[in-house]
């Protein structure tokens, strides 16, 4: 009895250190309501989905609907658009990634049960602190912090399924798999770890020392992409029987591939991008690439099997780090992808260093501060954001008149790229089109890129006015709001007289009735 409690209290206070910290570094998100534009998009989408539209009928966006479903789930536990309560919840999410990081660091380190602190703990806490090192709004429940839950829980089973033998092994391979398909159902990009991971398990007796034969080992990774396979099996018969199958393949495929990737370095400043994005990154997690560097350093030397789990770990960043060079534009919220097995690994190297005493206080300092300073600014969110050039402009006035004078059960359209006001007036989309970006060609340029009409016309989705129509003729707004006039988040540059079909169907049905904070609001007086 004594001899379990001395092992259950040091278990106990490391999970007290960890729930502590995950709680202290995301605190910031929960005093504000909605930390960027996407949030608001997923939010809306998810609303419509829960009053019982599919995917991709209630919202479109250009990926799998797997975010959709996670904050359906979570406005059925805290309530329809309740975001300061989605955000509290995504800290359990974080805290569940932020433990399996810890428990794949442990596998690499013998682990002392008489110690509370651990290599375990170390990398918990370095994975919670560098997923905010970066603008405050990578604070947001974005894709890539989402689907680090599937891909740690599928990295610790590829891990356990090694260990085992026999069909114990076998069933937490194919586990892996369908976790890492749960991971791409969210957003594609999750791939990393299923292609790292096969990657490593191929090469892995040639290169890394592996003690398995290497007939075994591609069984292995066969074994994990069967478990993919069978995710996406399973959610093709499910979105085939709704009816949205073709939408998600065009969304999250063709027109990614074929419109938003090349854009990104045809019609978007790379270079800019990259520096401000990718490079400022670095810089910041710079502590995290020298601890790793001591973790490949030692597993170089060492063939026992915590030098497998650090080759998986360098795998796995390298995919991860190389995805977020996709599209070219280096977006903040990217970076928590790399950061689940760049923690882990950091950990390891931090580790070894701890006797060396210069070492440990200069990747302490080189850790602390840039976690600190990111905290810190994420507490003047607002402030900070405006230092960082997103002044957001303010949309509370025009959410309050929707509210105001439409019933809960009307639903209202938004012309422009603010889903906010959506959230902001508890009110559903009357179009799939919640964010307009993609009628226009915005969605494909993004970033502020002032192209002209010809060029930028042609990259608006197909037939968009058409099924915007569409969807407008069916679930007749109340109230339509164009954010042009007022240049809510760059849309100055699309008047609706701009697009002739929009401006006759608004002329023809609604009067406009009132100019808040700048947007124009239209009223439906033809039945």
């Amino acid at each position: 009895m004594l001899q379990r409690s001395a092992v259950t209290r040091p278990a106990a206070i490391a999970l007290a250190i960890v729930i502590a910290a995950v709680a202290v570094i995301r605190a910031p998100s929960v005093r504000v309501d909605i930390l960027n534009e996407d949030e608001a998009l997923y939010a809306t989408t998810a609303a419509s989905m829960a009053d019982g539209e599919p995917p991709y009928r209630a919202g479109v966006e250009s990926k799998p609907p797997g975010i959709f479903y996670i904050y359906e789930a979570g406005f059925a536990l805290v309530g329809r658009y309740d975001m300061r309560a989605l955000h509290a919840l995504t800290m359990l999410w974080v805290l569940g990634t932020a433990l399996l990081v810890g428990a794949i660091a442990r596998r690499a380190v013998k682990r002392d049960k008489g110690r509370a602190f651990d290599v375990g703990v170390l990398a918990s806490l370095l994975y919670a602190g560098f997923t905010i090192v970066q603008e405050p709004a990578v604070l947001a429940t974005q894709c890539e912090l989402m689907y680090s839950l599937p891909l740690a829980g599928a990295a610790y089973l590829i891990l356990r399924g090694l260990d085992s033998r026999g069909a114990r092994a076998m069933l937490a391979l194919v586990a892996a798999g369908v976790l890492c398909g749960a991971g791409t159902l969210i957003k594609p990009t999750a791939v990393s770890l299923p292609v790292a991971a096969a990657g490593w398990l191929v090469l892995r007796r040639k290169l890394f020392g592996g003690p398995d034969p290497w007939l075994r080992d591609v069984a292995r990774a066969a074994l994990i992409w069967l478990g993919l396979a069978l995710a996406w099996l399973a959610a093709a018969a499910y979105f085939s029987h709704l009816g949205v199958w073709d939408d998600l393949i065009y969304w999250a495929f063709r027109w990614t591939l074929g419109t938003y990737i090349p854009t990104g370095s045809s019609h978007s400043p790379w270079l800019t991008r990259f520096l401000a994005g990718f490079v400022v990154w670095a810089v910041l997690t710079t502590a995290l690439w020298i601890a790793a560097a001591f973790a490949i350093r030692d597993a170089r030397v060492r063939r026992e099997p915590g030098a497998q789990v650090v080759w998986l770990l360098v795998a796995w960043t390298a995919a991860a780090t190389a995805l977020t060079f996709l599209g070219g534009r280096f977006f903040d919220h990217y970076f928590p992808a790399p950061v689940t097995p760049l923690a882990a690994l950091a950990a390891i190297g931090a580790w070894s260093l701890r006797d060396r005493v210069r070492w440990r206080r200069g990747l302490a300092v080189g850790a602390l501060v840039p976690v600190v300073a990111c905290w810190l600014g994420a507490w003047q969110f607002a402030t900070t954001m405006r230092w960082l050039g997103d002044d957001r402009k303010p949309y509370d006035e025009i959410a309050a008149y929707i509210d105001e004078h439409t019933e809960p059960t009307d639903r209202v359209f938004v012309w422009g790229y603010y889903p906010l006001i959506y959230v902001a007036a508890d009110r559903l989309a009357a179009t799939r089109f919640v964010g307009c970006h993609y009628l226009t060609g915005y969605a494909a340029i993004g970033l502020s890129q002032d192209l002209p009409p010809a060029i930028e016309d042609k990259l608006g989705v197909p037939d968009g006015f058409a099924t915007l129509l569409e969807d407008l003729r069916e679930y007749r707004p109340a109230l339509i709001v164009d954010t042009a006039p007022g240049d809510l988040h760059h849309w100055k540059r699309y008047p609706l007289s701009r697009y002739p079909q929009l401006a006759d169907f608004v002329a023809e049905r609604y009067q406009r009735v009132a100019v808040v904070q700048g947007a124009v609001i239209y009223r439906r007086v033809a039945p």
